[in-house]
């Protein structure tokens, strides 16, 4: 009994694996083709960018002071 589920989710899992690769091979199948045969577009030279100066500073204000009342002094 426990073969025969074991079997049934094996055969589903493969079944869900060939149609994952089929939709794959649907949708980029050239792409891939041309990336195997050597003419993947990530093989061209990248587009000339600009350098670009970020400058950040960070603002640091000092903690504020917390006047304590007579009530917190108390309870302390």
């Amino acid at each position: 009994m426990i073969a025969m589920i074991a079997m049934i989710a094996t055969l589903a899992l493969l079944c869900f694996a060939i149609a994952a690769l089929v939709n794959l091979a649907r949708r980029d199948g050239r792409k891939v083709l041309s990336a195997l045969a050597g003419h993947s577009w990530a093989a061209e030279a990248p587009l000339a960018l600009c350098p670009i100066t970020i400058r950040f500073t960070a603002s640091t204000a000092p903690p504020r002071r917390v006047r304590a009342r007579p009530q917190w002094r108390a309870a302390a």
